[in-house]
């Protein structure tokens, strides 16, 4: 959502009543904002928040229940429970193949980085902690891991000369700043450029 976006927070919070912000390029697209009111920051009254203190409340119990229940589950399917068999009850999808480039449906923009991480810090056959995501818990397993060695073989003399130049410019910049600090250097370049009055 735009909660987490600083760029919108920033703009928002900026701009003048009745003024219209420039188009902001964000991560899920384009935005273009105008502030219609300010309103000065106050403590509301108990009638005024109370819907939504109970509201708040209950999302948290809700969460807190959700939480266990995730926990629950992962404790079941590794004391031998399949985890398909919770499809009933909770949203089951599988997925026959994922790269690290991956769009994943049902996974937001500001969530994908955190879900690709888990998945790829699994090992095989290996069940993740409840994944807390914007949506909900995640649970993953990893059912087969397929390398892909033609990619690799393709990739390998790049990555290899990118590497070899990397460790060689890191070299030249350590020896160049060596020899530096051990020259002496004397500063003439006053002699060329008068100083101008």
């Amino acid at each position: 959502g735009l909660l987490w976006e600083p760029r919108f927070n920033d703009v928002a919070f900026s701009l003048k009543v009745g003024k219209i912000s420039p188009v902001l390029k964000l991560s899920e697209g384009y935005c273009i904002m105008m502030l219609k009111e300010k309103k000065p920051a106050y403590i509301p009254s108990w009638k005024e928040a109370k819907d939504k203190v109970i509201e708040r409340v209950s999302w948290e119990k809700a969460e807190k229940i959700t939480a266990q229940r995730a926990s629950d589950i992962v404790k079941e399917v590794r004391d031998g429970k399949a985890l398909s068999s919770f499809a009933k009850e909770w949203e089951y999808h599988t997925l026959n193949s994922i790269s690290r480039n991956s769009w994943i449906r049902g996974i937001s923009v500001q969530d994908r980085d955190r879900f690709i991480k888990t998945i790829f810090s699994l090992p095989e056959g290996k069940l993740s902690d409840p994944l807390l995501l914007s949506d909900g818990y995640y649970i993953v397993k990893i059912l087969k891991r397929k390398i892909p060695f033609a990619q690799f073989a393709k990739e390998k003399d790049r990555f290899y000369k990118e590497l070899l130049k990397r460790k060689k410019d890191e070299f030249l910049s350590s020896w160049f700043a060596k020899v530096r600090e051990k020259a002496k250097i004397v500063d003439n370049t006053s002699l060329f450029f008068p100083a101008s009055s």
